[in-house]
């Protein structure tokens, strides 16, 4: 383990049954870097990601994080060292405002009885948010319930609560799936920011080359559960990347264009 890694995953695999979903993966991420994790369906990122996150162990190798060898038994192992997922469906609940969704699981409350502090939770949620970049909400518009927001919106609460909670390891799943060209530009400079701000390594799992390449220091390519590529993009050109990620199958390519 190399004092420049946050995390660092030694001969990794993961087997269900008869199917090797991970065979004998490598994988590491730096401090204040991000990673671009792309593979076609199948490939074992998400896989590989719910590990990092806890959900279930490997089935043989080793993790370390921050220099020590960890073993992770549940999501909450994890948050507590330091690592949060955003998952593609959000984890959202509808029917709270932003700073119930913010706040949840780590509600303030006061007194024998554990009385809400919603004032305090909006407070503290709206200054959170505006720290990494946030500047579309305000005191009042915070009490907005989350099945009004937009997309772009919603992506944006959820990323914001993973980076506020004293992550070191923040894993975004699709985080611009579904959404349309501006908001998917505003969720890549929230990951800018963040990461500015924060000071947090990243992961993004994605199948859109077109939005990973621009944010990523390193991308990682999976395939058939196995490692194939690990490279900076800045030393490949664009048109090498093209054809290296395109021997990959089913990996959406019709928003790249080569120059």
């Amino acid at each position: 383990m190399t004092d420049e890694n946050v995390l660092e995953m030694k001969g990794i695999y993961k087997q269900y049954g008869s199917v090797q979903a991970l065979i004998d993966v490598d994988f590491s991420v730096k401090h204040n870097e991000i990673v671009g994790l792309v593979g076609s369906n199948g490939a074992g990122k998400s896989t590989l990601m719910k590990i990092i996150a806890g959900n279930f162990p490997p089935t043989n190798g080793e993790i370390w994080f921050e220099g020590k060898q960890i073993y992770l038994h549940s999501p909450h192992d994890a948050q507590n060292i330091g690592i949060e997922i955003v998952y593609q469906d959000l984890a959202l609940c509808e029917n709270l405002d932003i700073a119930g969704n913010f706040f949840l699981g780590r509600e303030i409350t006061k007194g024998r009885f554990n009385f809400l502090q919603e004032v305090e939770m909006r407070k503290k949620a709206f200054e959170a948010l505006k720290t990494i970049g946030i500047t579309t909400l305000n005191l009042n518009n915070i009490t907005k319930k989350v099945q009004f927001l937009s997309g772009g919106q919603r992506q944006a609460i959820a990323v914001g609560k993973a980076s506020s909670w004293g992550a070191k390891l923040i894993l975004l799943d699709e985080p611009t799936s579904a959404l349309g060209l501006r908001e998917s530009q505003n969720v890549l400079k929230l990951i800018r920011q963040i990461r500015k701000e924060r000071g947090a390594s990243i992961v993004i799992v994605s199948h859109n080359l077109q939005h990973v390449l621009p944010v990523s220091d390193r991308i990682v390519v999976l395939q058939h559960g196995k490692k194939i590529y690990d490279f900076n993009p800045k030393d490949v050109s664009y048109d090498k990347i093209v054809d290296m990620i395109s021997e990959v199958d089913s990996i959406k390519m019709d928003s790249v264009k080569t120059k």
